[in-house]
């Protein structure tokens, strides 16, 4: 899904000669509180077949109960096949040489997956913002950007981790755009994790995608656009937040030429039901419904008349002025019209395939 570099690739060949190789087992491990229906069925039988993550004495997995960094520690271990023995003692204050998976953590310290410091923490749930750091320094995880969580900012610690198992399809994030960095991995969830970093017949499919939230622009930002009109000629289009009318976010474009500026208000509205954009004050505009899914068609009114759109692609790559974005949701305009959202961060591309070639009529170059 992703476009890498040759570079990467063979560097991603290189370390894929040192993570051990899993027999890709659909085992019916038969764990009673995990039926066929479960969203992460395959992926627990997987886990637990290759002996990473076990099951309970009464029959059960606990799917919803929560891993601790020890549990983790432990699992990390077993799924790189990791040498305990001989590791240097990390010196924690809170776990001595007699705790029973202090060579699990003082090897998973000694490899660089969880930070040095004073503490462990080993009987603390470890949050989902922590679990991406450990794998990604588990796996040896590439990639950065192109991928906008709303509540990841670029700036914060956990970022660089989070990107990269999004880059690489260990997570897809919540379907309301957001990632929830501070919530607490399950043992179902940790058995996703591993097996999409262990087996890429695991990672999600985009056209099991669902979005439900996190199409509109951010507020936080001020876009720059290209826009070219019907006779090719190029402005510089400046949309800034000018703040909330109610349950609608008004913009401001601005429109700049060799003749001059000229400034257009527009407005987005997004709850439940979607995201809707359109000139400020207006009674239409385009309109987004959730939830949204790979070939979800709907038709829009505008001024009396149907038009009719699709959604072809739920993870395309598309590279603007302004980056490569992955993940992007394409969606078609039957009269020949392509429009692109990434999610948390809102509109990216317009095209008109009416023409051949086909031209761009909106395109991102800075935000």
């Amino acid at each position: 899904m992703k476009k890498i570099s040759l570079l990467v690739l063979t560097c991603m060949f290189l370390v894929g000669l040192m993570i051990p190789s899993f027999t890709h087992v659909q085992a019916a491990v038969g764990f009673k509180d995990v039926p066929n229906s479960h969203w992460a069925k395959k992926e627990i039988d997987y886990a637990a077949a290759n002996g990473i993550i076990k099951g309970y004495q009464d029959g059960t997995f606990k799917p919803n109960h929560e891993v601790t960094n020890a549990q983790v520690a432990l699992m990390l271990v077993r799924a790189l096949k990791l040498n305990t023995n001989n590791r240097p003692n990390p010196n924690l204050t809170d776990v001595t040489p007699a705790y029973h998976a202090y060579k699990e953590i003082a090897t998973v310290i000694d490899e660089g997956i969880f930070p040095k410091g004073k503490t462990f923490n080993p009987n603390a749930p470890i949050s989902r913002e922590a679990m991406a750091r450990a794998l990604a320094n588990a796996f040896k995880l590439q990639g950065s950007g192109g991928i906008y969580f709303t509540d990841v900012p670029t700036s914060y610690w956990a970022y660089p981790y989070i990107m990269k198992i999004a880059v690489n399809d260990v997570t897809t994030g919540y379907s309301d755009g957001s990632f929830k960095p501070k919530n607490k991995v399950t043992r179902a969830q940790f058995s996703a994790f591993v097996a999409r970093s262990l087996d890429k017949s695991f990672k999600p499919r985009p056209e099991d995608r669902v979005v439900t939230l996190g199409l509109k622009l951010d507020s936080q930002r001020t876009y720059v656009y290209n826009y070219f009109d019907y006779t090719g000629e190029a402005k510089k289009v400046t949309w800034a937040y000018k703040g909330r009318e109610g349950s609608q976010d008004i913009w401001k474009a601005v429109y700049e030429n060799n003749q001059g500026q000229s400034a257009q208000y527009y407005s987005y509205t997004e709850n439940a039901k979607g995201v809707t954009v359109g000139f400020y004050q207006a009674d239409s505009g385009l309109h987004i419904p959730y939830p949204l899914t790979f070939n979800k068609k709907w038709t829009v009114h505008q001024e009396g008349m149907p038009s009719n759109y699709v959604v072809t692609n739920m993870a395309k790559t598309i590279t603007t002025p302004a980056g490569t974005f992955y993940d992007v949701i394409e969606i078609k305009n039957y009269d020949g019209y392509y429009y692109y959202y990434t999610q948390g961060l809102g509109h990216i591309l317009t095209v008109d395939a009416t023409q051949k070639p086909s031209k761009k009529i909106m395109e991102l170059v800075k935000f």
